[in-house]
């Protein structure tokens, strides 16, 4: 069972710099959102796991080094799609499967357009739930100074995720409930007028304070594996 989960919710507060390092990852989460600094945040985040694993003091890596930083989380982001590229084929098998089942008279491709349909839906949610049980491992291979293709070894990847499953789940729920906490704030003020200015920043800041917490968490994981 996984230990040292309080800390994943302290230890950015804990960092002299803690103000500097937050406002930066905040912004640049928001500028994530137009696709070209995602691998920085990610890169980022593989340094929390890497320090955490370490035992270093300093567990937020200062915005310094951000071309090494952005280099890593672009690998590591390229490693990411690879993986994902079944699922994006499955949605556009299903796009085209319901195009043919819309567009054709015959009653045969209505049928075989809902067969294939249902299962390329059915291959998406599987494929989807197996990335995100493996997702935790990649992140941790990688966060150790492993090469992109450490991230393709399947044998090495599926022991380290079968061995270590209950705190790979414990680490998903935590991020999920946080996930969903941030998703119902960001719902409830989105009432509130004027709302982008006030509260707005203050969810990014929340999706990069869980981003942290989901690095250190990693690294305990790899710290606490089963042997």
């Amino acid at each position: 069972m996984l230990k040292n989960i309080e800390p994943a919710f302290k230890f950015q507060f804990q960092d002299k710099k803690w103000v500097e390092k937050v406002f930066a990852g905040s912004a640049f989460t928001f500028l994530a959102s137009f696709i070209f600094p995602i691998p920085l945040i990610m890169g980022y985040s593989l340094y929390i796991t890497r320090n955490t694993i370490k035992g270093e003091k300093e567990i937020m890596p200062r915005w310094t080094n951000l071309g090494k930083m952005y280099i890593d989380g672009l690998k590591f982001f390229l490693a990411m799609t690879v993986y994902a590229l079944p699922i994006y084929f499955s949605i556009i098998v299903l796009i085209v499967a319901i195009i043919i089942g819309a567009t054709m008279e015959s009653d045969i491709w209505l049928y075989i357009s809902i067969a294939v349909g249902i299962c390329s839906g059915g291959f998406v949610l599987i494929y989807s739930l197996l990335i995100s049980l493996i997702s935790p491992t990649l992140h941790i291979k990688y966060a150790l100074g492993g090469s992109i293709g450490s991230l393709f070894k399947l044998n090495e990847i599926f022991s380290f995720s079968k061995n270590n499953i209950v705190n790979i789940l414990i680490v998903i729920a935590i991020q999920t409930g946080a996930g969903i906490a941030i998703s119902v704030a960001y719902s409830f003020f989105s009432f509130i007028p004027l709302f982008s200015l006030f509260v707005l920043p203050i969810i990014f800041a929340a999706s990069f304070y869980l981003l942290t917490i989901q690095a250190y968490l990693y690294g305990q994981v790899y710290l606490q594996r089963a042997q």
